[in-house]
C-alpha cells in the first residue's frame, strides 16, 4: 500500500544525520537552527532513477540514497567534528505518530528497532485505510 499517494503513506520513520548540539524538536522551515532540520540548496542536489544526493548545508553532511527491493540504503559523509550522530525518530511519521516503538543499540556499529502503526495512530491513508503494520529497521 505504501506509495499510492494517500495521506499518511510513506514517511514511516525519520533518519537525520547531524553534527553539534542534539536537538529533539523537528522545528519549522522558518527557524531550522532551533531544530534538527537543515537547509539545502538545489545546486548541491542530484536526482536520478537509481539514486539521490544532496548536501545538508547546516551540518555540511553529504547524503546519498538508493533503493533496493524491500529496503533502502543511505550513506552519510560527515565533516570532521567532535559531535556527529544519526538521529532516528520512530514516533514521528507523516500524518501522525506511531503507536509503539522499540530501538536497541546492538554495538558501536549496529542499531535495530521497529515501530508499529495502527489505524488509531493514522495507519495508511490517515487511518482511513485501516492499516495495521510494523516497520523494522537495521542501521549498520
Amino acid at each position: 500500500m505504501s506509495g499510492i499517494g494517500w495521506y499518511g503513506d510513506l514517511g514511516n520513520f525519520l533518519v537525520m544525520p547531524i553534527t553539534g548540539k542534539l536537538h529533539t524538536f523537528k522545528g519549522t522551515e522558518e527557524n531550522p537552527e532551533e531544530s534538527y532540520r537543515s537547509r539545502f540548496s538545489h545546486e548541491t542536489e542530484s536526482s536520478h532513477v537509481d539514486k539521490y544526493k544532496v548536501k545538508l548545508d547546516d551540518y555540511d553532511i553529504k547524503v546519498e540514497l538508493t533503493a533496493a527491493p524491500r529496503s533502502g540504503m543511505i550513506r552519510f559523509t560527515y565533516p570532521k567534528h567532535e559531535e556527529s550522530r544519526i538521529q532516528i525518530d520512530l514516533a514521528r511519521r507523516i500524518g501522525e505518530t506511531s503507536s509503539e516503538q522499540f530501538i536497541e543499540v546492538v554495538d558501536d556499529y549496529v542499531i535495530r528497532g521497529w515501530m508499529r502503526c495502527t489505524p488509531e495512530n493514522s495507519g495508511w491513508g490517515n487511518g482511513e485505510g485501516q492499516g495495521n503494520y510494523t516497520v523494522y529497521l537495521v542501521v549498520l
